[in-house]
């Protein structure tokens, strides 16, 4: 179906939804979703029936999905689920094909290389009143039974997942982006100033695509670029979409308020798709999104309440399979969605619905990972950091994604998700602070813009903010920081940090250069002198990441094996390099700011390596300075040594206790599928560990055995590396 006319002036009437300021309701949703639940997406499964039930019981599972497209949710389906009181999800509850474009309509529109009307225009009256219609049909007929929430549909995005596309063009969407172009700047003399243009009104503008914006900046100096008319077409964008959700939610509420509303398939965020979570964040109740760009940690950062999955692609391992269920009950999920299959040659059930005897053997954990003690017990607990936020801000995310393409040249319409995934620097920058503070004991919250404007570092009792990769930082932004430190807080950056603004156009000052005392000369260039990029993905598309780094780090200066970031970065001031090489500072302390001229991706995936063993003890004499220290060391007891990849994660539980949990922090790569490689592996050999704690608890307890510990600073336990130890304790 194709966008039909509409008058303007229902455009221009609609333009005030574009504010971003608003929640949907978000609750817990404990009464539809009690505990840590396992779905199963029917695919190469018997028909419901006897086969069906039997297959689930095989394995241990208590949900499935009722399909929402085509003609509606089947009667057989549903009948058969509310007869045998299983829990559900409605998948394409808004129909197929509007919140993301599908062939035909997507070859229409992909790899072009100027801005196109997007297909089911999503400012278009008639695309919304279509997914309206199929949601009230949907709803009505699910809501009878046990159903835990409602998915518009799979893998939405404002084009395809996040290959880039520049939209929309359309006549519904073009006045509505003037409209909020006029909103932002308020008139066309601020929007030129900003810009560098010279349009005369409002009406003269278009969506700035991709392509225009790097011809006008490649190959200036960084220190000349202006990407405002881009970053700001892609602001509008985002937006657009997540307004589009959250009117979607609302809806959806005022046919069922006792389930949440939102999508499955999410990707990381980046550039294109719309995934710009402090935006989603507010449109929606729940979420499956693939963890990839960090986005499980910046959802349960945003969304705390609210229930979130992941999908688990079966990774042809029973103990790879077993941690990536604990692995995420430990990070707060509340379970996941199976896709039944490691490729079509391998499902995980027969014709007749037996399953494969390595799913089998995951039966054990499933039950007990759903069970009433240990599938209940994070339902509505509260997670514990250690004070420490990291930043993430989409106006960065998009100057950085557009300093990786600078390699592609006029083929960046090729970055498509499957190669952006596995070379977005913005990524992988928080990939390696994740893993950094995670593998030193510590944990943390995400932050947004909009959280730091409201003060919420100081509302919340932060002691240290991370600025990783935050390339692009608004004047209020700045202001906020400024306060902070101000206030006793302790602030970390690593490179370039606030050099654009949030329009994303280059400083004569980084934002907060002052606060750092700092100055950045980038005519002398990044790393090795030769490029602006850290990953180079023309090169190094397939290979793993400490391949794509090689090019750019090459005879780059380095500091006890980390590479330094900016040649040109100089201190001012009273400020002072506590570390140098070559004359460059590294790492630069104004008081209670510090300034690291240091990467930490090639850390998340050589971890413990000579290249970056430096890193950690950075990490952890910089945050005991700001007065954090890690809550708790796992040793492996036949060794005496600190257990690699040991992640310690806590709870407050709603009965007041805190729960403790220890898993293996693998580094799952920026992929859907498997469950990526790091050092060491996960194995179901039990092993001894020594828990030191860093105060006294009262009356812990191993809530899966059973076994008490009494009031204790240290116990040993066994601790199977493919599962989560886990405790409680007053």
């Amino acid at each position: 179906m194709r966008c039909h006319y509409v008058a303007v002036g229902l455009i221009l009437g609609a333009v005030s939804a574009l504010s971003g300021c608003s929640t949907v309701s978000q609750t817990p949703y404990e009464n539809v979703w009690d505990r840590y639940t396992v779905m199963l997406w029917p695919f190469q499964v018997p028909e419901p029936g006897p086969k069906y039930k039997a297959a689930m019981d095989s394995v241990g599972l208590r949900g499935t999905q009722l399909d929402g497209a085509g003609g509606g949710i089947s009667k057989q389906r549903l009948a058969f689920v509310t007869e045998e009181g299983l829990p559900y999800y409605v998948g394409h509850t808004a129909g197929k094909g509007y919140l993301h474009l599908t062939s035909p309509e997507k070859d229409e529109v992909m790899r072009q290389l100027h801005p196109v009307p997007r297909p089911h225009c999503l400012s278009n009256p008639a695309t919304m009143a279509a997914m309206k219609k199929a949601i009230r049909s949907n709803v009505i007929a699910a809501k009878a039974g046990r159903c835990v929430g409602y998915a518009y549909d799979d893998e939405i995005s404002a084009v395809s997942f996040t290959s880039p596309c520049d939209t929309c063009t359309s006549q519904w969407c073009l006045p509505r982006f003037r409209a909020f172009l006029e909103k932002m700047y308020g008139s066309i003399d601020a929007l030129n100033a900003q810009w560098g243009t010279a349009y005369k009104g409002f009406d003269q503008i278009s969506v700035v695509g991709t392509e225009k914006a790097r011809i006008a900046n490649d190959p200036q100096w960084l220190s000349k670029w202006n990407l405002s008319g881009w970053v700001d077409s892609r602001e509008y964008i985002d937006q657009l979409f997540a307004d589009t959700l959250k009117e979607l939610t609302e809806y959806t509420n005022s046919l069922d308020p006792a389930r949440p509303a939102g999508y499955v398939g999410g990707g990381g965020p980046t550039a294109f798709g719309g995934y710009d979570y402090e935006k989603i964040a507010k449109s929606i109740q729940w979420i499956e999104a693939y963890d990839i760009g960090g986005a499980n940690e910046i959802l349960r950062s945003f969304m705390p309440k609210a229930p979130a999955v992941q999908t688990w692609f079966d990774n042809g391992s029973s103990q790879k399979n077993k941690w990536y269920n604990w692995y995420y009950w430990a990070h707060g999920n509340r379970g996941q969605i199976i896709w039944p299959s490691s490729g079509s040659d391998n499902p995980w059930f027969d014709q007749d619905g037996k399953p494969r005897s390595d799913i089998a053997a995951l039966r054990d954990m499933l039950v007990e990972i759903q069970g009433d003690k240990i599938g209940k017990l994070l339902m509505g607990a509260d997670f514990v950091h250690d004070g420490i936020a990291l930043y993430y801000g989409q106006p960065s995310v998009r100057v950085s994604w557009f300093i990786d393409i600078i390699p592609h040249k006029d083929t960046w319409l090729n970055r498509l998700s499957s190669l952006n995934n596995g070379n977005d620097s913005s990524h992988w920058n928080r990939y390696g602070w994740m893993k950094l503070l995670e593998d030193c004991g510590l944990q943390y919250n995400y932050v947004s813009p909009g959280q730091i404007t409201s003060d919420e570092l100081i509302k919340k009792g932060y002691k240290v903010l991370v600025l990783g990769r935050a390339l692009a930082l608004s004047g209020a932004e700045a202001e906020a920081i400024r306060k902070f430190v101000a206030q006793g807080g302790w602030v970390i950056a690593d490179h370039l940090c606030g050099v654009f603004d949030e329009h994303g156009k280059v400083r004569s000052q980084g934002a907060l250069d002052e606060l750092f005392g700092v100055a950045h000369d980038l005519s002398k260039g990044l790393l090795n002198g030769k490029v602006l990029y850290e990953i180079d993905a023309e090169l190094y598309s397939d290979q793993p990441i400490e391949k794509k780094v090689t090019t750019a780090y090459d005879g780059a200066p380095r500091w006890n094996g980390l590479v330094v970031y900016e040649r040109g970065l100089q201190t001012t001031g009273g400020s002072k390099a506590k570390a140098e090489v070559d004359g460059v500072p590294v790492l630069v302390r104004n008081g209670r700011a510090i300034y690291l001229n240091l990467s930490p991706v090639y850390h998340c995936v050589e971890r413990y390596q000579p290249e970056t063993a430096a890193w950690p003890g950075v990490v952890l004499s910089l945050m005991a300075d700001a007065g954090i220290t890690p809550r708790a060391r796992v040793i492996n007891v036949a060794t005496g040594k600190a257990e690699p990849i040991a992640e310690c994660l806590s709870w407050r539980l709603r009965d007041g206790r805190t729960a403790l949990c220890v898993i293996k922090n693998r580094f799952r790569s920026a992929s859907i599928s498997g469950a990526g490689a790091s050092l060491g592996d996960v194995a179901d050999t039990p092993m001894k560990v020594r828990v030191e704690l860093s105060r006294p608890v009262t009356d812990l307890r191993n809530e899966r055995t059973g076994r008490t510990f009494g009031n204790v600073t240290a116990f040993e336990e066994y601790w199977v590396t493919s599962e989560a130890l886990v405790l409680t304790y007053k």
